[in-house]
């Protein structure tokens, strides 16, 4: 029994660092009436683009799915027309010219009334 716990203490030294580290392998996910989520927290130097997937709580209508830097001022902006019954969503937006800080997406839906999302906390970019 000593040495079960012995080797589990050991695997857990060397194994929970793996996962804590890195930040990136983590979604950000939103909050509001449109549900969507990035596939990072962090994009380094080799990320190429933050991806963001969600759904939409209405179909048959445009959504604005806008990334926006830590003043408010819209940096990229994406039209996605939802065909009616299918309201999953998938937009990527490249991180070449984006300088270092934190952002944020904004996804809007509007048909009849306006649905919001924002993410919950800012996605970081690092170069």
């Amino acid at each position: 029994m000593k040495v079960f716990t012995r080797a589990f203490i050991i695997a857990a030294i060397f194994i929970v660092p793996l996962f804590s580290a890195s930040t990136e392998a983590f979604a950000m996910p939103s909050k509001g009436a449109v549900k969507f989520r990035t596939d990072a927290n962090t994009y380094t130097k080799s990320a190429t683009s933050i991806v963001v997937t969600g759904r939409s709580p209405v179909t048959g209508t445009m959504i604005a799915v806008r990334l926006l830097n830590k003043k408010g001022n819209v940096m990229i902006y994406r039209d996605v027309h939802l065909t009616r019954g299918k309201p999953h969503f998938r937009v990527s937006f490249p991180t070449k010219k984006l300088k270092p800080g934190k952002y944020d997406v904004w996804v809007d839906a509007v048909r009849g009334k306006r649905w919001h999302g924002e993410l919950k906390y800012y996605i970081v970019i690092k170069h």
